[in-house]
């Protein structure tokens, strides 16, 4: 009893502890305000006309509308003929001259244009209205939206047009559109909104703003406004046979816009949510290896990871051994596996059957091409080296984890003169992983657990920069004073950079443990069994036994059962997380079926994956 009370006045004292901190640093400070990019942005009013008069829209816009020159070079293949006579001479070098339009949105110079206006520029060069030059440097682009941002360094205060709200605009309203078509400076035309959240792609993230005012080649990256000339988007393209204007037009909403931009000034980059798992996509690229010298690495990981797990499952021991209640054993055991799992991130190490959740996004990022030939045969190349990826991982794994364990084993026995389990614990141990008993279910179950955790980190990856957390802690007033505005401005960066894998790692830590105790409650019988733990358990017990675990059928069906339990964690956890990516690029059935057939025929025409690790 006097063991218990302790153990709960330190639990009760950490808490407190713990809710002042959040409560003194990180809790939004209500006084503080939030930098803006621009403070130039209008509130949202209403966009319904009573008068149609599109003079004052006009003049209020067209010495806000530039001309956008850009300058690219390209390289030009030789005329196979003028070779055959003079000889190779190499390829010639050419210069290419594009034109659009720009939105100054600050009196200080930011321009918003389209981003294939100045795709691949080596100079950008801005014109205003009054003919005045400038050369601007590019601060950030958004390709996905089409969305650039140039900044010029002016003399003077700029015009510069005030954003609406674009969600606010109703279809049958009037709007213009302001641009530079055919290199004709201020060009302005009219026509109605003709659909909303058009979305021209398979990405999911589009919703242009659909209009009938003449757009051409040149309006590119212009405004459309409403008839107060309010920015409510920036014309983008059209839909024609004849690559000039042909009825429709189509603009990225201000709304959209204004966040971009925003993110741009900001962070250099743009700030987006993503679905779930998504967003694990190029994290998990880096867990995909396509030759000989990454598979050494990953298996190098591996290794580590294996080490940081025999630790683990003797500290696994030592706490249900305390005969702790089950509340306070559960806790300790999840911040067991926690502590261990993050030591495992922050070393560089690599945990198997951990990374097929975070690998499935980064193959679906290539399902946009399977309908080409070339796309298919990439897609199936990069998941026949995510099988052989997972075989370095669980190689690496258990064989580090299996002689740690036996070493600590060792020298507990040396130490206390008796091994740190009995017999009878340590044949149940072996018969824990029998391919006889549950354990496909509950590797399975494991798998499950494994994809939720992947689904946690982009869940939390999304509310960070929903709720923009990162500025939260930069421009808190407190973490401001007591540790500087560098430290707090580092603290943030590396939570905006890690947010996604200590939410992955301590949320599977938390549902491996509270998992099946959930179940339990519900009268649902249902264990864990990861093949590197369970591996790391094994040895354990097999050493406490010590040689007349040779003579057990026990041992000899565990050794396969740990196979089985890495199989059934690696297949389980990839399928959640790699049909969740199908549905997100809404694949149809019969490209599926195709993608399916060819990956079976890949892993049927490959060499065996542990054999592929020495032939690559």
């Amino acid at each position: 009893m006097k063991k218990f009370g302790s153990l709960f006045a330190v639990s009760l004292l950490s808490g407190a502890v713990t809710l002042g901190a959040y409560k003194f640093f990180l809790e939004p400070n209500n006084s503080g305000k939030l930098t803006i990019a621009s403070p130039n942005y209008s509130k949202n009013v209403s966009l319904g006309a009573e008068n149609i008069d599109f003079t004052t829209a006009a003049e209020n816009t067209v010495h806000a509308v530039v001309h956008v020159k850009n300058v690219s070079v390209s390289k030009v293949p030789s005329n196979p003929l003028m070779e055959f006579i003079y000889g190779y001479q190499g390829p010639r070098e050419q210069t290419q001259i594009g034109t659009g339009s720009g939105v100054i949105v600050t009196e200080d110079g930011y321009i918003v244009t389209n981003n294939h206006v100045i795709q691949d520029a080596t100079e950008i060069e801005v014109t205003l209205n009054n003919n005045k030059s400038y050369k601007a440097k590019l601060v950030g682009t958004d390709s996905k939206m089409d969305i650039a941002l140039l900044k010029v360094d002016a003399d003077e205060k700029l015009p510069y047009v005030v954003f609406g709200d674009s969600d606010a605009i109703k279809v049958g309203e009037w709007v213009l559109a302001v641009g530079n078509p055919y290199n004709l400076n201020s060009t302005v035309t009219a026509g109605i909104v003709s659909a909303k959240a058009r979305n021209l792609s398979n990405n999911g993230i589009q919703s242009f703003i659909q209009t009938d005012a003449a757009v051409n080649p040149g309006n590119s990256g212009g405004a459309l406004v409403n008839t107060r000339g309010e920015l409510v988007g920036i014309n983008t393209m059209i839909s024609s046979p004849t690559g000039s204007y042909a009825g429709y037009s189509f603009a990225v909403p201000s709304n959209l816009t204004r966040k971009i931009i925003e993110d741009l000034m900001q962070f250099g980059n743009v700030q987006r949510g993503v679905l779930g798992v998504e967003g694990s996509a190029e994290t998990g690229e880096h867990y995909i290896a396509d030759n000989r010298r990454s598979y050494m690495a990953m298996f190098k990981k591996s290794l580590g990871g294996g080490a940081v797990i025999g630790g683990t499952v003797y500290l696994k021991f030592l706490i249900t051994s305390l005969g702790m209640v089950r509340f306070f054993e559960n806790l300790f055991l999840a911040l067991n596996y926690a502590t261990s799992f993050l030591i495992i991130q922050f070393a560089s190490f690599t945990l198997a059957t951990k990374q097929p959740a975070m690998t499935a996004p980064a193959l679906a990022q290539l399902l946009d091409d399977v309908d080409q030939d070339e796309g298919l045969r990439r897609f199936v190349d990069r998941t026949i080296a995510l099988v052989r990826s997972q075989a370095a991982s669980i190689l690496g794994n258990v064989l580090m984890v299996v002689p740690v364990a036996i070493v600590i084993q060792v020298a507990i026995i040396l130490l206390i003169q008796k091994p740190s389990m009995s017999d009878t614990k340590a044949i149940s141990v072996l018969n824990s992983v029998s391919p006889f008993s549950a354990i496909w279910l509950y590797a399975a179950f494991t798998g499950l657990l494994l994809w939720l955790s992947s689904l946690i980190a982009g869940l939390m990856d999304n509310w960070f920069v929903l709720h923009r957390i990162h500025d939260v802690i930069r421009y808190n007033r407190r973490l401001g004073i007591v540790f500087g505005s560098l430290r707090a401005q580092r603290w943030a960066l590396w939570w905006k950079e890690n947010i996604a894998v200590v939410a992955a790692n301590v949320s599977l830590a938390f549902l491996l443990i509270y998992g099946p105790t959930f179940l339990g409650f519900l009268g649902i019988g249902m264990e864990i069994r990861h093949v590197t733990l369970s591996a790391g358990a094994f040895a354990a017990a097999a050493v406490a036994l010590g040689l007349k675990a040779f003579t057990m059928g026990a041992f000899w069906l565990g050794i396969l059962g740990i196979l089985l339990i890495g199989f059934m964690n690696v297949i389980v956890s990839f399928w959640f997380a790699f049909q969740m990516a199908l549905r997100s690029r809404d694949l149809p059935a019969l490209d599926r079926k195709r993608l399916y057939t060819a990956i079976w025929k890949g892993l049927k025409l490959s060499q065996d994956p542990c054999l592929c690790l020495l032939s690559n």
